[in-house]
């Protein structure tokens, strides 16, 4: 007898339930859903959210609750020869009725026809609840292209991609060094919105420019207004990948301790580590005794592509940053028309409960 190891992914917010029938032996390896590299089911449902395929266990998790589906399998245990479904048999359900009281979930599909089969089987007469069947992404079914699949999967679930249809979203993107966590603290200051962290892996600018649409461009299709929270090296990213594209019209900024000037910045760091244009043209990167690396692509980048922001912003920033001049926060809000607000004696990095609770106050000011 072979038990199901992966727990089911799903949260309070889970609106559609996707059911496979029992896992491969690659997934059982891999710990997670879908492992096998030949299973076309997380290109295809990426493409129907119109993001970029998952990859790592984590990515995948946070994919699947950003769009509010919850995965899962129909069989609990069963004895099965490797991954043939023909071999089958002694079949024991998975307790659907945990995904079910925790969440309003508004439609139930399974991926294949064997999860069907189990599911009407096992599932249906329990739960009372049908399951719409989508064409099974394995490789196994050889007839339907990747091309195919993702074509009829979006037509099937075209109905439940836009669940959150007159909410509103506040993304939250962190600095370097910083993390997606630190987006829980806005929950309890924007009560009536999704509130998610962007765990971007974006290190340089072109790395942004690449990654930052793709990810907004899927909650922009979610959300009717989305609010934009960035922080230092987040603000600048967000600002160079999405600035000046009508697509991404946030409703409003709040900017705390932005980069937004990032050429000077390089230029500081260039002239406190005694490095000059050339000598890093030449070498492409150099170590700083910081523990920096100055970065010849990194400047080009920033040089070849100047920053247009016209988002209604608010800026925080602390009278002693020792990253940012103030010079360059206000030389920003003259160009854009954002509000600065000064905290006294204030750093670049709000981490104190005195820091905190000003930028607390400052962003329920500014709402």
């Amino acid at each position: 007898m072979t038990v199901h190891p992966i727990p089911p992914v799903f949260d309070s917010d889970s609106k559609i339930l996707i059911l496979g029938s029992f896992p491969s032996v690659k997934s059982r390896e891999a710990g997670f859903f879908y492992g096998h590299p030949q299973n076309r089911f997380w290109k295809v449902l990426a493409a129907v959210f119109g993001e970029n395929v998952p990859d790592s266990v984590g990515e995948k998790v946070a994919f699947l609750k950003r769009n509010r589906v919850a995965l899962w399998d129909v069989i609990g245990s069963c004895e099965i020869e490797g991954s043939s479904d023909a071999s089958i048999k002694n079949v024991t359900p998975n307790d659907l009725g945990v995904i079910f009281s925790a969440a309003d979930i508004k439609a139930v599909f399974v991926n294949g026809k064997t999860a069907q089969r189990y599911y009407d089987r096992y599932v249906l007469p329990v739960t009372g609840r049908e399951a719409v069947c989508l064409p099974s992404t394995s490789p196994a079914n050889a007839a339907w292209s990747t091309e195919r699949l993702t074509a009829e999967w979006k037509r099937m679930l075209g109905g439940f991609t836009g669940l959150n249809h007159g909410k509103s979203a506040v993304v939250y993107v962190h600095g370097q060094g910083g993390s997606v966590g630190e987006a829980d603290r806005l929950e309890r200051l924007f009560e009536n919105c999704d509130v998610e962290g962007f765990d971007y892996r974006a290190s340089a600018p072109r790395e942004a420019a690449a990654e930052f649409p793709a990810y907004f461009g899927s909650i922009f299709r979610k959300y009717d207004k989305v609010t934009l929270v960035a922080n230092s090296l987040g603000a600048f990213f967000s600002m160079y990948a999405l600035g000046g594209t009508p697509a991404f019209r946030f409703e409003k900024a709040f900017f705390i301790s932005p980069v937004v000037d990032m050429e000077a910045l390089i230029l500081r760091m260039m002239k406190s580590a005694g490095v000059s244009e050339e000598a890093l043209r030449e070498k492409g990167r150099i170590a700083t005794d910081s523990g920096a690396e100055l970065s010849w692509d990194y400047i080009k980048s920033v040089r070849e592509k100047s920053l247009e922001w016209d988002v209604p912003t608010a800026v925080l920033y602390g009278e002693n940053d020792f990253l940012v001049p103030y010079g360059e926060i206000l030389k920003f809000a003259d160009k854009t028309g954002a509000i600065v607000t000064v905290m006294k004696n204030g750093e670049h990095w709000f981490h104190t409960e005195e820091q905190l609770a000003f930028m607390d106050r400052w962003i329920l000011d500014n709402k």
